[in-house]
């Protein structure tokens, strides 16, 4: 959770747009405000870490497991934590699957136990990972390790951002590429990709930066 408010971040994105006529704003505070929304579920889509949480929750019957609801990402999974939730137990470690494969072929139909001791892992999914041994059908444990999630909509511009501080200009940027991403002016989508790009190497992203831009991307797409 942020300190900065969406105030903030709104009067310095009217400065840029010179959107600064209180009588006459071309976009309205609520209009900015879910482009800063929208930017903030950017940021989090491509920097996963942004925005973790790390609570206890309960795992399902057998080896195949869900994330949280509301997560978006797996980033690890630490420790197990007893069947109540709040008892820190052994530390969980990760594996290959097609490692476990070699080792114990027999492995998901291994006598089940509350207690993990592997987890495996498939970026392809990032909602879903297999626990080791099976978790048995009644009584199962819970597990603790950070995950990706959502971040939560500001609601009014006197709210903080959802996300850490230090993203607070790559909001700016992208709330800013969105802006301009629907205005006329011959300059526009130049400013347009100026922001856009900022954006993406202020978040670690060069991979995603544009060589050109067209009014007809959505915001975010890439070229």
């Amino acid at each position: 959770m942020g300190t900065i408010l969406a105030s903030s971040i709104i009067s310095d994105i009217r400065i840029d747009t010179l959107d600064e006529d209180a009588s006459n704003y071309r976009l309205t505070d609520l209009e900015i405000l879910k482009m800063i929304n929208n930017a903030q579920r950017f940021v989090v889509q491509h920097v996963p870490k942004a925005n973790v949480v790390n609570d206890p929750w309960k795992l399902a019957a057998g080896i195949l497991q869900t994330i949280p609801a509301g997560c978006i990402e797996l980033v690890s999974v630490d420790f197990n934590m007893g069947t109540d939730g709040i008892t820190q137990g052994a530390p969980i470690r990760i594996i290959e699957k097609e490692e476990l494969d070699l080792l114990k072929p027999d492995w998901p139909t291994d006598t089940a136990s509350a207690t993990v001791q592997l987890y495996m892992f498939n970026d392809k999914d990032p909602t879903h990972f297999y626990v080791y041994p099976p978790q048995p059908a009644t009584g199962q444990g819970y597990v603790r390790g950070p995950c990706s999630k959502s971040p939560t909509d500001i609601a009014t511009t006197a709210t903080a951002i959802s996300i850490d501080d230090i993203f607070q200009s790559p909001l700016y940027h992208h709330a800013c590429f969105q802006i301009y991403s629907m205005e006329t002016d011959a300059y526009a989508p130049q400013k347009a990709l100026a922001h856009y790009n900022a954006c993406v190497t202020e978040i670690g992203r060069k991979d995603l930066i544009m060589k050109s831009y067209s009014p007809n991307q959505k915001p975010g797409q890439g070229a």
